[in-house]
């Protein structure tokens, strides 16, 4: 299977991923959705070397328990007695990280 073609789909091709998005919050609603569900937001961090990643800078990482290099994800699932289920996420970006214009590029 050649991955760069799926890769390249996913993260530099120009795709709406809204009829995704709302799918899979219709999937979500039919087999896990209750009353008492409640929504979780769980930031998690990834260690990193260098600034090449979008999003690295020195911040706390959770995972080293200190302040180093690393990008955080923000995750947004939804959570009932039926099950779990990641809804949506994205780096954080730093506002350091939105000053360097070249960076940006």
């Amino acid at each position: 299977m050649n991955r760069k073609q799926i890769q390249h789909f996913i993260g530099e091709s120009e795709w709406d991923d809204s009829p995704f998005q709302k799918a899979l919050a219709r999937q979500i609603a039919t087999e896990l959705g209750e009353e008492n569900g409640v929504l979780a937001f769980d930031p998690s961090t990834f260690p990193k070397s260098g600034k090449q990643s979008v999003g690295v800078s020195r911040q706390w990482c959770g995972r080293l328990g200190k302040i180093d290099n690393c990008q955080v994800g923000v995750y947004l699932s939804y959570v009932s007695s039926k099950g779990h289920a990641v809804v949506d996420g994205d780096l954080y970006l730093p506002e350091e990280g939105t000053k360097d214009k070249a960076r940006m590029k």
